[in-house]
């Protein structure tokens, strides 16, 4: 009886957790431009904290989204993304020439992520797939607390 009962608090505790996090995510996502932009949108999030790279994980993310756009006009991307320093033009020029996929701007949007370093291997000199697991918590919290869509696609793997 009392691991029972001990294992219920355990579940409450957890639940009220969960619902303070998602509480302080929300607030945190509203104050956000992209947040503000989107709001009342159906939104569809890719997490994709290297987006720019130009590798075969991004002629999927390309491609996902411009499936996306045929199949529901309405429907607003966001990429996740540690690459700060590039614009929207030059990801959607990269997905052009690179890729040959052909990406509507109006219907696309980016959320950049600043800490990014949490998942790359020189942080975490020992302990390395421990650390970029734990990174990656951090950068999708941060991700979250961004902007909070109505599905979230992490593309990279780091679910």
């Amino acid at each position: 009886l009392v691991v029972g009962v001990a294992g219920a608090v355990m579940v409450l505790v957890l639940a009220v957790a969960a619902l303070v996090l998602r509480m302080v995510c929300h607030s945190r996502a509203a104050a956000t431009e992209v947040s503000r932009a989107l709001e009342g949108k159906e939104t569809i999030a890719f997490f994709h904290p290297y987006a720019h790279a130009g590798g075969g994980g991004e002629r999927v993310l390309w491609c996902a989204i411009h499936a996306i756009q045929q199949r529901h006009p309405g429907v607003h991307c966001v990429v996740y993304t540690g690459d700060s320093e590039v614009t929207k033009g030059q990801f959607l020029d990269l997905a052009r020439e690179r890729f040959g996929v052909r990406v509507a701007p109006g219907t696309v949007h980016f959320a950049f992520l600043s800490k990014r370093r949490w998942v790359e291997a020189e942080t975490w000199p020992r302990f390395t797939l421990l650390g970029q697991s734990l990174g990656s918590i951090v950068l999708g919290w941060e991700a979250l607390c961004c902007i909070c869509p109505d599905v979230v696609v992490d593309s990279m793997g780091y679910a």
